[in-house]
C-alpha cells in the first residue's frame, strides 16, 4: 500500500507529484469526497450532511482509520 493514499484519491493534493512529504488535512479529503458525491447527483438534491458522512466513512476506512 501507498505510504500516502490521501494522493491515491486525490492526486491534485500535491501539485508537484512528490507526495513524500504531503500531508493533506482529513477534513479536506472529506470535503473534496463529499462534493464528488454531490456532483455525482448532478448537483441536485441538497443532501449535504448524508455526503459528508458517507464522504467521512469511506475516507476513514480508506485510510485504515
Amino acid at each position: 500500500m501507498n505510504s500516502n493514499p490521501s494522493f491515491l484519491l486525490f492526486p491534485d493534493t500535491c501539485p508537484t507529484g512528490d507526495t513524500s512529504g504531503c500531508q493533506v488535512p482529513l477534513a479536506d479529503l472529506i470535503s473534496k469526497r463529499a462534493y464528488a458525491l454531490f456532483e455525482s447527483r448532478g448537483r441536485g438534491q441538497s443532501r449535504e450532511i448524508e455526503d459528508w458522512f458517507k464522504a467521512e466513512h469511506e475516507i476513514r476506512h480508506h485510510l485504515g482509520l
